[in-house]
């Protein structure tokens, strides 16, 4: 409904950008005074909306259907953690069509912007991306699917300058892992998600490599489907540099960025710009080009 008022249906099929609007209660000057329940089928709902909106009005690739689908079972899981919010984005890996983007505040904050995840707002994703870090490794050559690592266990001593030291270290990259661990295999560390052998990785890879593979994902550019979407990195890339980002800490990605990564494991390493509009055209690029 146009004044910003819930509209409940069981549409599956993508709505106008209007009508998304008006279900997410987002029109400027809106406010919601009631809840509306409409009781027509798809088609009637649809030719409905439709009438309403004005030929130049873009299509969204949103689901609604999947949406509400995915606040009900976000919510449980913000009831059974006791979190103050969650957000998830869910997107198309063939075609990179963004199907859903849920941003959930619990019940106890739910007036309290404060706590609600930003969706374009940059995070350390932490372990998140190790599969992404793998990847690059892989491709780069300089890794192999039958690698085996050595002092898996054995704590990486940083000194004040940011270099490896045999003395005394100022920071420590270490795991929850019992020490004197055996060598182990590519596929036994990722299960593990060890965070020694992801930083001395990324030191076998090099840092020139390192670089090109998450640029390659697009972590260092802003998303073009927004305008304000840019990560936070070093922009002086020092080896200490690419062994925290091999587990995920000194980037700030947003969840956009990570989704867009992701699509590009699950589909064979093609990458795409995400879409919002059905109408944008797809670029596909080679991830690892």
């Amino acid at each position: 409904k146009g004044n910003g008022a819930p509209v409940h249906t069981k549409m599956a099929g993508p709505l106008s950008t209007a009508a998304i609007l008006a279900l997410w209660g987002e029109i400027p000057g809106t406010t919601i005074k009631k809840e509306v329940q409409v009781n027509f089928d798809d088609k009637q709902l649809e030719k409905i909306l439709r009438s309403l909106m004005p030929p130049n009005y873009e299509h969204l690739t949103i689901d609604i259907k999947i949406k509400k689908e995915i606040d009900e079972i976000i919510l449980r899981y913000i009831d059974k953690f006791q979190s103050k919010s969650a957000f998830l984005t869910l997107i198309d890996a063939s075609n990179f069509e963004i199907l859903s983007l849920n941003t959930i505040l619990s019940r106890e904050h739910e007036n309290n912007d404060d706590y609600r995840p930003h969706l374009l707002r940059p995070y350390e994703f932490g372990s998140v991306l190790k599969p992404i870090h793998y990847a690059i490794a892989l491709d780069s050559g300089e890794i192999k699917k039958d690698h085996a690592f050595k002092n898996v266990s054995e704590p990486i001593l940083i000194d004040g300058q940011g270099l490896i030291t045999t003395g005394e270290g100022r920071f420590k990259i270490q795991d929850w892992l019992p020490p004197g661990l055996p060598i182990e295999t590519l596929q036994q560390v990722f299960n593990r998600g060890s965070n020694i052998v992801a930083a001395r990785s990324a030191l076998t890879v090099g840092k020139d490599k390192i670089t090109h593979g998450l640029k390659g994902f697009g972590f260092f550019s802003p998303l073009k489907i927004f305008y304000d979407s840019s990560s936070v990195y070093p922009k002086n890339i020092k080896d200490l540099n690419i062994m925290t980002m091999s587990y995920g800490h000194g980037i700030g990605l947003t969840q956009l960025h990570i989704a867009k990564a992701y699509g590009a494991l699950l589909n064979g390493g093609k990458i795409m710009d995400l879409r919002i509009f059905q109408s944008d055209n797809i670029k596909c690029a080679d991830s690892k080009n």
